[in-house]
């Protein structure tokens, strides 16, 4: 309510990094012991997080010397931090600890876009998704780097009921190639909105296949 009286809306904080849910097999590539904290997936350049030195494969287990337990906990710290400020953050990399700290940068723009994009596609589609980089590729043991990975598919949503599985390449949606997170949340939007159901093509280890999801109004 502050904020809202101050600013007019409500200021959140942005640090630029895509996280990824660090699964036990992901852990025992980087050589972790566990499965606490959120692997960094992708770093925007010139973001907070490019400038305080976090790079693409870091594990962040501590943000403001908070402990993380996993990914989801990260984006919720970085938005409730105050915009200016400078935070601890605390990482594994190459199995060392590094200790490192960031300027928290205000969210706004195709960033709140792409996050509430993607909560919609949370409750509506059943599922998420994240870039799919060479490092997650090669992981999946899928033959490109195109596409966005599955992160997560939600029990008896339309993305279960249609077989997509966590790790799932999507290729297509619609016969339309999916080239980012933002794109696939656009064209799943608009899917959406022309109520109809989509055809989504699947790359998913060394084959393809087809599904037709129906999202939920």
């Amino acid at each position: 309510m502050t904020q809202l009286r101050e600013h007019g809306h409500v200021i959140r904080g942005w640090l630029g990094v895509e996280v990824q849910e660090l699964t036990p097999e992901l852990a025992n590539s980087f050589g972790l012991p566990n499965t606490k904290g959120a692997l960094v997936a992708e770093v925007e350049k010139g973001s907070p997080a490019a400038t305080a030195g976090i790079q693409r494969g870091d594990v962040i287990v501590k943000f403001d010397n908070h402990s993380l337990s996993d990914e989801r906990q990260l984006p919720e710290m970085v938005a409730e931090s105050k915009v200016g400020s400078t935070v601890p953050i605390e990482v594994v990399r190459n199995g060392k600890t590094f200790n490192l700290s960031a300027k928290v940068a205000e969210l706004h723009g195709e960033q709140m876009a792409a996050e509430d994009s993607g909560k919609q596609l949370s409750s509506n589609w059943g599922l998420n998704v994240q870039k799919l980089t060479p490092d997650i590729a090669q992981q999946l043991g899928v033959l490109n780097d195109k596409g966005v990975v599955v992160s997560q598919v939600l029990p008896d949503s339309p993305s279960a009921d249609a077989g997509l599985q966590r790790g799932d390449v999507i290729l297509e949606l619609d016969h339309k190639p999916v080239k980012s997170q933002a794109e696939f949340w656009k064209l799943a939007d608009q899917e959406e909105k022309a109520h109809q159901p989509a055809l989504l093509l699947v790359e998913r280890g060394s084959g393809t296949l087809f599904t037709v999801i129906s999202p939920q109004a």
